[in-house]
């Protein structure tokens, strides 16, 4: 292009912007009016739309650099920004570009719709906790509520509007590397731990709590038993019954819309021969007319044009219209919408009023967020945008309150630094901040996370000698450890897992072993120390058998985030005891999955139907957690033992702490429903609470029974039935029986 060419164009597209700016400003707008109810102003502004800016609406592209490994080498770049689109998928850490694109769209616009900007904030944006699966084993709403209300400021300070978490996927396989992102295989736990999730990035009422400047919307995710893929195979295909969909994967899903969730994801699998980014059932019959959700559906990334690989639809057209019918909204990043929707209309092949269905409810939540009225984030300096002390401070509660003591042989743990003059520090994940950040870090900084290194020579520089060696990497065949250095220790701590690759997207295994040469260094270490403390960094599953015979304490830190070797320090040397527990079960060896702990009765008892060649039972169950104290489970009382439809009663139990160490306690409530009409599992949680307990006092837990909530279940067409009949109760050694009548 010439000169003279290229000043033309320039002149041309300055034209184009002041010609768009007039427009913008001659046309009337009362859908601004903030006094007009949300849908009277959705209403308004649908009726001045044309058909191309309603499908732009439906469209997310790509700006900035997606960290993903799983979608580096697909098609998409940084994509060109048109301010036309509905959202972008901002991966970028400039609130200012974010401003400049919203001007863009409200200013170059006819109509100046806003831009909705999202994430993938899953357990944190710069300060990260701990990753969901460890979340859970917290059995703290309150701190996983802070954490994610940590996570929203932070994102909202990026220039985020919106986060694609959190998952609440049921996974019971953990051959899957996404177990990692929810919170086990429970789904009463998964729907509190959810809704506190929803409640942290949101507020606890959304339709008043939003807008607020610290608040971003949230996005359950994936829509629906992507947990369930065959053999753990992430994207595949995925069997789910009618029943086991209604009673154990929508559930959480149900808790997070009825906590305010503003959106959904659809997932990647084929639920049952309809893959779930065009699944009218689940989609439609249930979300929209059975729960009555108003917000949108977004799809996961490229899972629309993925339909023609499901063999679903036999081209790119096909795969726009079925996800769009089916009730998918936004199409994210594969333009699929955008190319094929307008001939689709044009050509009498798609009804123009799904369209509209959709770009409503895109709108409802732009308005519901409060782009339309505040569309630019404040940019503050950036030292106070991220990794405030108070954040921190709660980033390491969660991650001490995470951690699953499994084993402590002898009273190992807490040290008693007094008593310590040298310890060995061994392993693959001592020296690691990824590992400590673990997937999905978000934009966390490796440089400003202290490893479990770093903070032991931080914290006993003065009096305690730090050997380290790595010993061996995660997964190559490379032990190298000098012994002789392990005998001059007084304790050994071992740091071992997987680092933080393995337990996510597209990171299925075969199997659930220690890879490389861990089980080995373990077993060196054993040998030459006179102490040995494990820690397991993961966040799914593993096998544990060598760890558990060579270890005198173990203990699963998760991949504990930003303030992780602050909070192993403290629950190594006892200033704050263990009290996480495990939700989701700990096979011996990859065989016996799925072995999940709420599982149907076998036809026949007395051990028929088990491995002839191996022990059926875990290695470590649901609900495993050990403290440096022990409690004791009494007095378990009933305020009536029958109860009726419409009727409440009070379980309480009493909870004596008989050590001397204050401690948490978590207590999880059970039920069995023994003869149903539809089998029930072998048990059940039904409530949980958590709270400190003094040493050598009692306090007194309580569950209040609503029997449709507590002893309900839903019938193989999604209606919530109650049988009469006996209900046992279960909390810790103590059990009691309730008449349903």
């Amino acid at each position: 292009m010439g000169i003279l060419s290229k000043k033309t164009a320039f002149v041309a597209s300055i034209l184009a912007c002041l010609i768009a700016n007039l427009e913008a400003k001659a046309i009337p707008k009362p859908w601004l009016n903030k006094n007009l109810p949300e849908e009277k102003r959705v209403e308004l502004l649908l009726k001045e739309m044309t058909l191309e800016e309603k499908i732009y609406q439906l469209n997310q592209l790509v700006k900035g650099s997606d960290k993903n490994e799983n979608n580096v080498n697909m098609w998409y770049k940084s994509q060109k920004i048109n301010p036309l689109n509905g959202s972008y998928l901002y991966a970028s850490q400039s609130p200012e570009m974010r401003n400049a694109i919203q001007k863009m769209a409200i200013e170059q616009t006819r109509l100046g719709i806003p831009i909705i900007f999202g994430y993938d904030v899953i357990h944190g944006l710069k300060v990260i906790s701990p990753m969901p699966l460890g979340q859970g084993a917290s059995f703290n709403l309150d701190l996983v509520e802070q954490a994610s209300a940590t996570a929203a400021k932070e994102s909202q300070r990026m220039g985020l509007d919106w986060t694609f978490a959190p998952m609440v996927d049921i996974a019971f396989d953990p051959r899957w590397g996404r177990i990692a992102e929810g919170y086990g295989e429970d789904p009463y736990i998964t729907s509190r731990f959810g809704e506190a999730t929803v409640y942290g990035l949101q507020g606890r009422n959304p339709l008043k709590d939003l807008p607020r400047p610290d608040k971003i919307g949230a996005c359950l995710k994936h829509f629906v038993a992507y947990g369930a893929s065959e053999g753990g195979r992430d994207y595949n295909f995925t069997a789910v019954t009618r029943n086991d969909l209604f009673n154990f994967y929508l559930p959480p899903f149900k808790a997070g819309v009825d906590a305010g969730a503003v959106t959904l994801m659809s997932a990647f699998n084929d639920l049952s021969g309809v893959p779930t980014s065009a699944n009218y059932f689940t989609e439609t019959e249930i979300l929209r007319n059975q729960w009555g959700f108003d917000g949108f559906i977004v799809s996961d990334w490229g899972s629309v044009v993925q339909l023609i690989n499901q063999g679903y639809a036999k081209n790119r057209s096909q795969a726009a219209k079925l996800a769009l019918e089916a009730g998918t909204d936004m199409d994210m990043v594969d333009k699929v919408y955008i190319e094929n929707l307008e001939k689709l209309v044009q050509n009498n092949e798609l009804d123009v009023k799904v369209i509209d269905e959709s770009v409503k409810r895109i709108l409802r939540i732009k308005f519901r967020l409060g782009l339309f009225d505040n569309p630019y984030v404040k940019i503050y300096p950036k030292e106070e945008r991220y990794y405030a002390k108070e954040d921190l401070a709660i980033a390491r509660k969660l991650a001490e309150e995470s951690f699953v003591l499994l084993e402590n042989n002898n009273n190992t743990l807490p040290l008693k630094a007094k008593n310590i003059k040298t310890i060995a520090l061994i392993g693959p994940a001592a020296d690691d901040a990824v590992t400590m950040l673990g997937p999905w870090r978000g934009h966390a900084e490796p440089n400003k996370t202290p490893t479990l290194k770093d903070a032991l020579e931080k914290q006993f520089a003065d009096n305690i000698k730090i050997i380290y060696q790595k010993g061996c990497d995660y997964k190559k065949r490379n032990l190298n450890l000098d012994t002789e250095k392990l005998a001059e220790a007084d304790v050994t701590i071992v740091c071992i897992g997987e680092n933080g690759k393995p337990s996510s997207e597209n990171n299925s295994r075969s199997g659930i072993y220690l890879e490389g040469d861990q089980n080995k260094l373990i077993q060196e270490v054993k040998k030459h120390s006179k102490k040995v403390v494990s820690l397991l960094f993961t966040a799914r599953p593993l096998e544990l058998e060598t760890i558990k015979k060579n270890s005198d304490a173990l203990m699963v830190t998760w991949y504990p985030g930003s303030e992780g070797a602050n909070a192993i320090i403290n629950v190594l040397f006892g200033k704050v005891a263990p009290s996480g527990k495990l939700t989701a079960t700990f096979p011996r060896y990859v065989g016996q999955v799925p072995i999940h702990y709420n599982r149907r009765n076998c036809a026949r008892t007395g051990g028929q139907g088990n491995y002839r060649d191996a022990s059926t039972k875990p290695l470590y169950s649901f609900g495993t957690g050990k403290s440096y104290t022990t409690f004791k489970y009494s007095n378990l009382k009933l305020s009536n033992n029958e109860v009726s439809k419409g009727e409440k009663i009070t379980a309480t139990v009493t909870v004596t702490n008989t050590g001397n160490i204050d401690a948490k306690e978590a207590v999880i409530w059970y039920i069995t429903d023994p003869y149903a009409t539809i089998t029930r599992p072998r048990k059940e949680v039904k409530f949980f609470e958590k709270k400190l307990v003094k040493a050598q006092e009692s306090i007194t837990y309580s569950f209040e029974i609503d029997p449709i909530k507590s002893f309900g279940y839903y019938d193989d067409n999604g209606k919530l039935i109650l049988d009469k009949g006996e209900i046992i109760l279960q909390v810790g050694n103590q059990k009691a029986k309730i008449m349903c009548k």
